[in-house]
């Protein structure tokens, strides 16, 4: 046999001896009855008998209990050690999802608009584009404002082709 399984053979046989003697002690606690020096005189040896029961057994268990005890503590603390950056991971990911979905309750669309790339490619383009029929040099100038041309760029998005302008769409 291992020397382990002799000791557990041997601490349940020293187990099994400390549970017939409480037994006994239960036995004889139970039939007496103190009415006298002599039965109360016994009454404090059965007392005494189990305390120093007690007092072994814990004399007896406590390295076990306190090998135990810190086995348990380290593989504790090694746990914690290796779950920690798949906790972190996890917490990370969550929040990056949660935030995506807030964003998603705001009813996220998509924006699209236009910057102008090249100014001077723009004005010989406008002329001749369909946006701006007859329009006359000021009105061209006018027409440079950003707010027009994000006007057609979000109505034809992709679909909007001008020289000098590039359309361009984020998501808010």
């Amino acid at each position: 046999m291992e020397n382990t399984e002799v000791q557990d053979i041997n601490e349940q046989q020293e187990q099994d001896k400390y549970a017939a003697t409480a037994l006994v002690l239960k036995e004889k606690v139970a039939a007496l009855v103190v009415c006298d020096k002599e039965t109360a005189l016994l009454a404090q040896s059965i007392e005494e008998t189990a305390k120093d029961n007690v007092k072994m057994l814990t004399e007896h268990m406590e390295p076990v209990i306190s090998e135990a005890h810190a086995r348990h503590k380290k593989l504790t603390e090694t746990r914690k050690r290796l779950t920690e950056p798949f906790e972190a991971v996890a917490k990370e990911a969550r929040q990056k999802r949660l935030a995506w979905d807030a964003e998603e309750v705001k009813g996220a669309r998509e924006v699209w608009s236009c910057i102008i790339t090249d100014q001077k490619k723009l004005f010989k383009a406008l002329p001749t584009s369909p946006f701006m029929p007859d329009l006359t040099e000021d009105e061209l100038e006018k027409l440079c404002t950003v707010l027009k041309l994000k006007k057609h760029a979000a109505s034809l998005k992709n679909n909007f082709k001008l020289a000098g302008v590039k359309v361009i769409s984020k998501v808010v």
